[in-house]
């Protein structure tokens, strides 16, 4: 009997061993997660933090930047004391050229009708021809004012045509990132640094 007791009580030994290797394997896997986490969290300086953003954007695609889009220029509008008094987002294949239309009104009453184009781009350079023609739907939808926003930037046949415009800019990934800058919009910004904002970029983005 003395020895059938040894018996049965050796796989029991063995399967809390088995339980604490398991469970030290999950405390080391958690600490390693953990570490990844806080590594891709760290604070960065301006400059790295601006590649990633922009890149952030991008990797989200075209549908999520129309919707960050239209919020940073509302909250932007509104922390210049100009009313949103109404923001749509057309998006999809039949736009014509419009993304975003927004009515605002300033302080005077005045109310402007603006159309916004947005190209979510790596580094494709947005061209004259495509400026021509958003400035066309801008004229063909009574838009008091255009915005050609883009988070890749403009060739400089683009740019000459921008400048010849009084009502009508365009914004590279440059310029974006100041104006999201000026607001904290998409991002957290301390003494140590720079980082996302998950609110607006998801937790898989830190």
């Amino acid at each position: 009997m003395f020895n059938l007791n040894i018996i049965i009580n050796k796989p029991k030994k063995k399967k809390e061993e088995k339980t604490k290797k398991t469970s030290a394997k999950k405390t080391v896997s958690k600490a390693s997660t953990t570490q990844t986490i806080s590594k891709n969290d760290k604070p960065l300086n301006r400059d790295e933090f601006k590649k990633k953003y922009l890149t952030s954007i991008h990797e989200l695609g075209g549908d999520f930047f129309e919707k960050f889009l239209a919020n940073l220029l509302e909250k932007y509008f509104n922390e210049t004391r100009r009313d949103v008094i109404e923001s749509k987002i057309n998006g999809g294949i039949n736009d014509g050229g419009i993304d975003i239309i927004m009515k605002t009104e300033d302080e005077l009453g005045f109310v402007e009708t603006i159309m916004i184009q947005a190209k979510n781009r790596l580094s494709t350079k947005v061209t004259e021809k495509e400026m021509r023609e958003f400035y066309g739907a801008v004229n063909a939808y009574k838009g008091t004012r255009g915005i050609f926003v883009t988070t890749s930037s403009f060739c400089s046949t683009a740019k000459k045509f921008i400048e010849s415009l009084d009502n009508c800019v365009g914004i590279d990934g440059n310029k974006l990132f100041e104006i999201a800058k000026s607001i904290s919009y998409g991002m957290h910004i301390s003494k140590l640094g720079y980082k996302l904002d998950n609110m607006i970029f998801g937790l898989s983005n830190k």
